[in-house]
């Protein structure tokens, strides 16, 4: 049995989110939500139900070490970062 990857897409630019989401469609995952935030707000995403996080944009954006901080302990639930 294969289990297909299921992506979420959350950014603060709706922009990047309308580019980038049929992009999916060109991989072998499935494009299972497209939402837009901040990073500081991943709380919106209970607990346990993200296998992998890629958090590469809005670290630089964060200029307050505790946004950071806050950004990678939402998603780094488990420690993986």
């Amino acid at each position: 049995m294969t289990r297909q990857t299921q992506v979420t897409l959350f950014d603060l630019s709706p922009e990047l989110l309308h580019t980038i989401a049929p992009r999916v469609d060109e991989t072998a995952a499935q494009l299972d939500h497209i939402k837009r935030g901040p990073a500081t707000d991943l709380q919106r995403f209970p607990d346990d139900t993200l296998d992998a996080v890629l958090l590469t944009g809005p670290l630089p954006h964060l200029l307050e070490v505790a946004d950071r901080r806050q950004a990678l302990a939402q998603v780094g639930s488990k420690g993986y970062f």
